[in-house]
């Protein structure tokens, strides 16, 4: 069955509120919806829309650096728009186990109450003090780090944030000047080479006296 109406409902959403956006907006946008949808089938809807110019007929394309500028993505945007008022450049597609969903799935997937308390980050807040000096594993893929979105919360740094490196334990030089932010799922994705000079892409991250460390 064809995910088309439900990627079509989506884009006229992002479309009538003029929002800049890739393919990998929209797919993440489904799945919190409760619809598994891969993003090679929404970045294929999204180039036939174009090209038919119906749906998108007052939106242009450009082609923007993502992930830390290691691969390209074709950002939408309303004719006329600057593609630099789009920040959102280091998020990732959802697996199916972020977003809660199988790729079966049509309709969200009921999770318990504890599991919620456990895996939300709004929920975290009043559990920061139970983060300090608990470790987590992370892996380092593309040489970049994804930062656990209770690590984040526990040093006071919510979704939409502006990311505060003085929040980190930075050990290679001085303290980086980029513009990064914490993603939507409370998460933060950074380049390794900031925080650790380990050669594993296996890293253990964990909080202590109100910043983020690494072993």
């Amino acid at each position: 069955m064809s995910n088309d109406p439900v990627i079509q409902a989506k884009v006229e959403e992002f479309v009538n509120t003029m929002k800049l956006f890739t393919s990998v907006d929209i797919s993440n946008a489904i799945k919190k919806d409760g619809t598994w949808v891969s993003n090679h089938e929404v970045a294929s809807f999204l180039k036939k829309e174009m090209k038919t110019n119906s749906l998108m007929s007052n939106y242009q394309t450009e082609t923007i650096r993502v992930m830390n500028d290691t691969r390209k993505a074709t950002l939408y945007l309303p004719t006329g728009s600057d593609q630099f008022d789009y920040l959102d450049r280091d998020q990732s597609a959802l697996t199916p186990l972020e977003a809660g969903l199988t790729p079966s799935s049509t309709s969200p997937t009921v999770t318990p109450s504890s599991q919620i308390q456990t895996n939300s980050p709004a929920s975290s807040i009043g559990q920061s003090v139970s983060m300090i000096g608990k470790k987590y594993v992370i892996t380092a893929k593309h040489r970049r780090l994804r930062i656990p979105a209770r690590c984040v919360v526990a040093v006071g740094m919510l979704p939409g944030d502006e990311v505060d490196y003085l929040k980190f334990c930075i050990i290679n030089g001085p303290v980086p000047t980029k513009k990064i932010f914490v993603h939507a799922d409370g998460r933060i994705f950074m380049p390794k080479f900031y925080v650790s000079n380990s050669n594993s892409d296996v890293i253990e991250v964990y909080v202590d006296q109100d910043q983020i460390r690494f072993a």
